[in-house]
């Protein structure tokens, strides 16, 4: 992994295995979002927040991927 497999392909794979999991977390956190009133382990955590700052690793990682897969891709 890490970019030298075929042109860089390895590392826009990692790229695309980090979109998914923030992805992943982001959506978590709408979940827990909706139970929030009833699951006392759950209230008091800022979930609107945190899935406010996996929107914005997301958007950094996504903006980083882009490049990097018309580099890894238009070869």
């Amino acid at each position: 992994m890490g970019g030298k497999e075929a042109g860089g392909l390895g590392l826009l794979q990692a790229f695309e295995v980090l979109a998914v999991g923030i992805t992943g977390k982001k959506l978590l956190w709408r979940a827990l979002r909706t139970i929030e009133a009833d699951v006392p382990e759950v209230q008091g955590i800022n979930l609107e927040n945190l899935e406010r700052r996996a929107q914005e690793q997301f958007d950094r990682v996504e903006k980083e991927r882009l490049h990097i897969a018309r580099e890894a891709l238009a070869r």
